[in-house]
């Protein structure tokens, strides 16, 4: 957008140089008065725009899903956590995920299926051919199951 209006006014300024060789003085100047008020109208639009656009990603994220977060430890599912899908089409393998409670964040990192056959929300790739990585209360990594739609932490 930024680049379109810059190209805008680029040609717009060729447009009116040209067009002032053959205008009075007194024209050229209104001209350039009218070139100086578009550009400012121009520049306060992007401007707008751009708050507008970031008030929007701030409140409204557009990829977010409701899970269910369950405690491994009492085996309950009694509460619900955002999931806000960063990288990826979907919430699937490889995606990189925020998970988020109560208005914090509990954890982020990538749907990797780990050596164990279990789906966790890692870090590092690398993570999931560790054998010293687990799950809910012996590990602390969160066990994600996106068909039933739950987050298995300790």
């Amino acid at each position: 957008m930024k680049s379109r209006i810059t190209i805008l006014l680029a040609v717009s300024i060729i447009m009116l140089s040209l067009t002032n060789c053959s205008n009075s003085p007194k024209e050229s100047k209104k001209n350039q008065e009218t070139l100086d008020s578009t550009s400012l109208k121009s520049q306060e639009k992007q401007t707008t725009v751009i708050e507008n656009n970031d008030a929007k990603v701030s409140e409204f994220p557009r990829k977010t899903s409701s899970y269910s977060l369950c405690q491994s430890e009492y085996d309950i599912c009694d509460k619900e956590c955002t999931i806000v899908l960063v990288k990826g089409e979907k919430i699937a393998l490889g995606s990189y995920i925020k998970v988020i409670y109560d208005g914090e964040l509990i954890t982020e990192g990538y749907i990797l299926k780990h050596i164990s056959g279990s789906i966790y929300i890692l870090k590092n790739k690398k993570d999931a051919n560790d054998p010293e990585i687990c799950g809910g209360c012996c590990g602390g990594a969160y066990e994600i199951k996106i068909s039933t739609k739950e987050v298995w932490g300790c």
